[in-house]
């Protein structure tokens, strides 16, 4: 995602901060690699589906009332997943460092300002 601003002098111009600068680096880093993870999933779908075949048939030898689910069925639901997207991961990303930044372990339900992340931590 090059957004023609020129050398870095004037990248740096564009954003009034090396942490801005930052994230729209790496918002355009987990875009151009959101395709790759994709392409990990499809190059794993067989092992994946093999091994959780395997597990249900140990678990129906334990447990006879468990009825395992065909192979086509197991790919069938792992296909129905969504793909990861680019805009998933930031938002992943950005909940993950929202955490860090500001951990509210309780009253996280609430609907009032308490507790909540505090205006001026995102810049």
């Amino acid at each position: 995602m090059y957004l023609a601003f020129g050398n870095t002098k004037g990248a740096r111009s564009r954003y009034d901060s090396n942490g801005r600068l930052l994230l729209l680096h790496a918002a355009w880093a987990v875009g151009r690699n959101c395709g790759k993870v994709n392409n990990y999933f499809e190059s794993k779908l067989e092992e994946r589906i093999k091994g959780q075949h395997a597990k249900q048939v140990a678990c129906e030898k334990k447990h006879p009332e468990f009825m395992r689910s065909s192979k086509e069925k197991i790919k069938a639901d792992l296909l129905r997943a969504a793909p990861i997207t680019a805009r998933y991961l930031r938002v992943f990303i950005g909940l993950l460092l929202a955490r860090a930044i500001a951990p509210n372990k309780e009253k996280h339900w609430c609907t009032t300002d308490e507790g909540a992340i505090p205006h001026s931590c995102f810049g």
